[in-house]
């Protein structure tokens, strides 16, 4: 963020090459010139030097001795606003609105802490209770802050309990979250299939009766371990199964990556609108207007105001910045397309990886057809997985008698 007291005395927005910013930033220090980081040019090729007007002279000979193109982009800052205020009496009329409303900023909220929420966001909880009324530049005397925790907890179940206290300007929301919902019983009696086709190799802490021994070959859907005990005239017992199941599974995997492909390209034209917050309201004071780029990306950056470090205000300035760019066609190299192919296929396997496969083997094919402009990998993968599933059994027991 830039200092407060940049804006208040006004500051020129320089731009230097890239190249030169390093020489520029070694003579400001050793001349002691005081400047601000205005960040890179959405092209990358300039960097922004924010100079206060007191220093601006000397900083533009300095660059101009050592031969670096320095240009002024634009002057801002409380100076040039003031000009622009006397030359538009209705902006002029809106600053002194302003002003009568920060003299009577006592009656509104400034600050809203909330206390107790763990898994609940604090951005969340605000939004709960500002559809109720309790935001940021709410007026004090018209918060029945009792109904508007009564109505929050009518509204979510994610709360159980809201107490809401004002002090002076800040309003402190105390919150209780709802217990999670027990997790459901486990089943009386399940069974534990196979996932996909493989070869057993191991087991894991496996309960139950088992139905497969190692170097079986298991197709997807089949019984591993049974819940289900008892051979014929024998009592039947009904257990859960459960454990890790582990096989050898081969895949085969074929993507196709297109070698023609769109890459955005930034024309480095933009427009800026610039607008005071204050509290939740928002003032446009200068800027251009509108935005006519058919193709943009807008950036938009709010920075609030923190005097001596105390905290930000609700009350800062905020930078719409929109930013042009073009789409071109572009297309893959050879070893471009490869390596995406390769990237591509990574990433189907990764998906495994995380739920605990381990890669064995790979083998695959690329080949890149010019004429339908894509480039097909075709994989066999082996892997070593854990393919146990668990699924419960509905157990029907009948007493008679």
């Amino acid at each position: 963020m830039k200092h407060p007291a940049l804006w208040l005395i006004g500051y020129y927005e320089i731009s230097v090459p890239v190249e030169s910013s390093a020489r520029v930033v070694e003579l400001s220090a050793a001349l002691g010139i005081d400047y601000s980081d205005g960040g890179v040019t959405a092209d990358g090729a300039y960097r922004l030097f924010l100079v206060s007007a007191r220093k601006i002279p000397r900083f533009l000979r300095v660059c101009a001795r050592e031969g670096i193109a320095a240009a002024i982009l634009s002057r801002r800052g409380a100076p040039i606003l003031f000009l622009r205020l006397l030359m538009r009496p209705g902006i002029a009329l809106g600053v002194l609105v302003f002003a009568t409303l920060a003299v009577l900023s006592q009656r509104v909220i400034w600050k809203i802490e909330v206390v107790g929420n763990d898994t609940l966001a604090y951005a969340e909880v605000c939004e709960l209770v500002g559809k109720e009324g309790l935001f940021v530049g709410a007026v004090k005397a018209s918060l029945e802050v009792d109904k508007i925790a009564n109505r929050v907890l009518i509204s979510t179940d994610k709360i159980s309990w809201m107490s809401i206290n004002v002090s002076g300007t800040v309003a402190v929301i105390e919150v209780r979250e709802a217990l999670a919902p027990p997790a459901p019983d486990p089943p009386v009696c399940s069974n534990v299939v196979a996932t996909e086709n493989g070869i057993i190799v191991g087991f894991d802490n496996v309960r139950g009766n088992l139905a497969v021994g190692l170097g079986d070959a298991v197709a997807k859907g089949d019984l591993l371990v049974g819940g289900v005990y008892g051979a014929e005239g024998e009592a039947t017992r009904f257990v859960r199964a459960t454990g890790g199941v582990f096989a050898r599974v081969n895949r085969e995997l074929e993507l196709d990556i297109p070698l023609l492909y769109s890459k955005k390209i930034y024309t480095g034209r933009q427009k800026t609108q610039k607008s005071l917050i204050f509290f939740e309201k928002e003032v446009k004071f200068f800027g251009n207007s509108g935005n006519s780029y058919a193709t943009c990306d807008t950036i938009d950056k709010v920075e609030y105001f923190n005097f001596f470090g105390l905290g930000n205000l609700p009350i800062g300035i905020r930078t719409v910045t929109y930013a042009e760019y073009e789409y071109t066609e572009c297309i893959l190299g050879e070893d471009e397309a490869r390596a995406e192919a390769k990237r591509a296929l990574w990433e189907r396997f990764e998906k495994l990886s995380a739920e605990g496969a381990e890669l064995v083997r790979s083998e695959m094919d690329i080949a890149i057809d010019q004429e339908k402009k894509i480039c097909r990998i075709r994989a066999r993968i082996e892997s070593i997985e854990n393919i146990a599933r668990e699924i419960a059994v509905e157990v029907e027991i009948n007493i008679t008698g």
